[in-house]
């Protein structure tokens, strides 16, 4: 019991000593700067109003702890924090030093020190007290500390309240030093300035010049970065507002803001979203919308409430303008590309700054200002971004200029001409007008016969034209109820859903009724899908569509052949004993691909294809696979030598897509000819799969009408994509 009473006794003695001691902090003039951040006491004033009679009383009593980190961070607290500091001054000749904290944004710091007489005096500063009250004139604040005798120990008292992050970094200085700090501290602050104004005023004069509001809202996002960076880093209390205390403290909340706000201008406007990214065209509109009301409760709330939204949406608005920046470079907008390095640097500056702040990377000059360094890559890639987007405006300006006046010319060139041969020919006209106006007169009368008959013949013209139109309604209703029966012959979409998780199909003919169509049947557990493309279009490829549906009706439905191959070696024979191709050599036919889809469990499927001369696309965990059909197709002499048609096997599961179609999607072409193409189609399948079927579906139409931008359809279109 006595041993434990001892080991107690001498723990408690170790932590009351680790509690009650404080690091002396040693001068001299061999470190002409020390970091004092580590040595700090600190005590929490409860009640808010404690004095320095409380504080010492405080520090008599054990009460000041020491931080477990290397600098104090409390974060957002409101309550006011003492400081404790113990110095020793071996430098002979240096009597007074300053103490430097390197976080600008803190409203009120009191330093308590003795004077030669040992009268405690204080002095008070922070960016809530007007700055010409400061007898160290720099950006963060800095007190004077006197040690007037040698190896004596000074004991300093700070009182700090503020109600922005609690950061307590601080460095005593010799005054040389501190003077070469505060000169290569100005210097480089001075290059980012620099940069920052250079790129604004360059880019007002621009809009001045051209009226481009691209210009403004840059201009608004640079302005609004500078000046923010100028109040965190406390150029904007020194220089600009030094003596507005109420602005002070709301200057970072609104100027970082104003900044997001003209990126999320800037950023829609230049990646023109509207075409080329609609739905983060939206995003950006929302967190406009939330800037915009940062910066209006700015002004009535409270510093540490708007602060941290604020910088919340600096990360969110950057990722979500590098995402729209990469949307509309895949979409097309291939000026997005300077724009999406400018942002990268950007937010690749505040990530390095942030990790040299938790310690992941090295205390460097380079790293501790990295997002001041991407800010100045940001706005100098953005201003080639402007600079390229004007030069591609211009340069199709020019050219379509250039285009106008050959156009012109060669219109003026043209009617010369054509005045030329039109005089000719009136003179040519008025000859012959004059040799024949004899003769016209004696026809007169013969004109005058010759009217009669022609009334009599426009008589008989309109009852010929009455009876055309009567015929070509007439045919014109029989196409329609064709159309009508051609459609209630396809599957419906809800008989198809009864059998497969989701599905979709685009069927457009070229004319009114259709050479190509898909066929469902469900026979004994067995699920058949069929797209088929017959010979031609309008009624004579909806005759073959016909023949094509029955025969499959009666192959697979009342003849039960279940083997895709034999099914198209079947069909292949039926269709050329109905046209009896072996006596007419007619050549017509169909190109057919077929799936048999047996479900092996809830997740497991096994697809046997085979194909005419069509292919079948799938996408097997997430993967494409082309499962191509004979080169053979169904119908016609040749059909006939060739190979037989060949099964292809492949396990699926659920999830898993499957597409088949005609060739009138892959053959669409715009009008400079230029066909869709298989590996357009297959990116696009690769791009869409995860979306719902339906969703799929609208996607692909609008790539081939975006594609083919109103050119005539040259063929029946046809595909179908079956989820499993």
């Amino acid at each position: 019991m006595r041993l434990v009473s001892f080991l107690f006794l001498l723990c408690f003695t170790f932590f009351a000593e680790t509690f009650a001691q404080q690091r002396i902090t040693v001068l001299n003039e061999e470190n002409s700067s020390v970091d004092v951040s580590s040595h700090f006491l600190y005590w929490i004033d409860e009640s808010g109003s404690a004095s320095l009679e409380d504080a010492m009383q405080a520090a008599q009593k054990g009460q000041f702890l020491k931080y477990k980190e290397r600098v104090i961070n409390l974060g957002f607290f409101p309550k006011p924090i003492w400081l404790k500091l113990e110095l020793k001054n071996q430098a002979k000749y240096i009597k007074e030093w300053l103490l430097e904290f390197n976080y600008p944004l803190l409203d009120s710091l009191t330093l308590y020190q003795q004077d030669m007489n040992g009268q405690w005096v204080s002095t008070t500063i922070g960016d809530q007290v007007p700055f010409k009250h400061r007898k160290i004139h720099f950006r963060n604040p800095t007190f004077p500390v006197n040690l007037y005798e040698d190896n004596h120990v000074y004991t300093v008292y700070v009182r700090v309240k503020t109600t922005s992050s609690v950061q307590l970094e601080a460095k005593i200085y010799t005054p040389n030093a501190f003077q070469e700090y505060s000169i290569k501290s100005d210097l480089a602050f001075g290059f980012f300035y620099g940069c920052m104004l250079v790129m604004l005023f360059y880019n007002l004069l621009l809009f001045v010049a051209l009226r481009n509001p691209h210009y403004a809202y840059y201009c608004v996002f640079v302005l609004g970065y500078t000046l923010a960076q100028a109040g965190l880093q406390g150029h904007g209390f020194q220089y600009i507002w030094s003596n507005n205390l109420f602005w002070t403290n709301v200057s970072i909340p609104v100027l970082v803001s104003l900044g997001l706000l003209g990126a999320t201008l800037f950023t829609n406007r230049f990646l023109y979203t509207k075409r080329y990214a609609p739905k983060m065209g939206i995003a950006l509109w929302v967190l406009f919308g939330i800037n915009a009301l940062d910066i209006l409760l700015s002004f009535f709330l409270p510093y540490e409430i708007t602060i941290k939204p604020v910088a919340l949406n600096i990360i969110i608005d950057s990722v979500v303008i590098i995402i729209a920046g990469i949307v509309a470079y895949r979409a097309g907008n291939k000026a997005a590309q300077y724009f999406i390095v400018a942002w990268l640097a950007f937010l690749l500056g505040l990530i390095a700054t942030a990790s040299e702040a938790f310690g992941v990377l090295p205390r460097t000059f380079i790293f501790h200002y990295g997002h001041l360094f991407g800010a100045v890559i940001e706005v100098v890639f953005l201003s080639l971004a402007l600079a390229d987007r004007i030069n591609v405006i211009r340069r199709q300006r020019e050219e379509a200029q250039a285009r106008a006046l050959a156009m012109a010319q060669e219109n003026e060139r043209i009617i010369r001409e054509q005045n030329i041969i039109l005089e000719q020919k009136v003179r040519e006209r008025t000859i012959e007008l004059q040799q024949k106006q004899e003769e016209i007169l004696t026809q007169n009368e013969e004109l005058q016969q010759q009217r009669e008959e022609i009334l009599a013949q426009r008589d008989f013209i309109e009852r010929q034209n009455q009876e055309l139109q009567a015929i070509n309604e007439h045919l014109n209703k029989s196409i329609q109820y064709g159309d009508r029966i051609q459609r209630a012959m396809l599957p419906s979409k809800e008989e198809i859903l009864e059998h497969v998780r989701d599905f979709f199909v685009i069927y457009l003919p070229r004319d009114v009724v259709s050479g190509d169509f898909y066929w469902f049947s469900q026979q004994e557990g067995h699920l058949f899908f069929a797209a088929v493309d017959c010979t031609g279009h309008g009624v004579p490829g909806a005759f073959m569509s016909m023949i094509g549906s029955t025969l499959l009706d009666e192959i697979i439905n009342e003849k039960h052949i279940y083997t895709p191959s034999l099914v198209l070696e079947t069909l292949n024979d039926a269709v050329f004993k109905a046209l009896r191709q072996d006596e007419t050599g007619n050549a017509d036919g169909m190109d057919v691909a077929l799936c048999r889809i047996d479900k092996i469990d809830d997740e497991s499927f096994e697809l046997t294809f085979a194909g005419a001369r069509r292919p079948a696309y799938i996408i097997k965990d997430g993967a494409l696979v082309e499962l191509k059909g004979n080169r053979r197709g169904i119908g016609g002499i040749m059909s006939q030598k060739l190979e037989q048609f060949e099964n292809h096997r492949l396990m699926l599961h659920a999830g898993d897509c499957i597409y088949i179609g005609s060739d009138g999607f892959t053959d669409a072409a715009n009008f400079e000819r230029e066909k869709f193409g298989i590996k357009r189609l297959k990116t696009l399948l690769q791009l869409y799969y995860k979306e719902p079927m339906e969703r799929q579906r609208r996607y692909l139409i609008e790539e081939l009408e975006n594609f083919t931008k109103g050119t005539p359809m040259r063929d029946d279109v046809l595909l179908m994509g079956i989820r499993l």
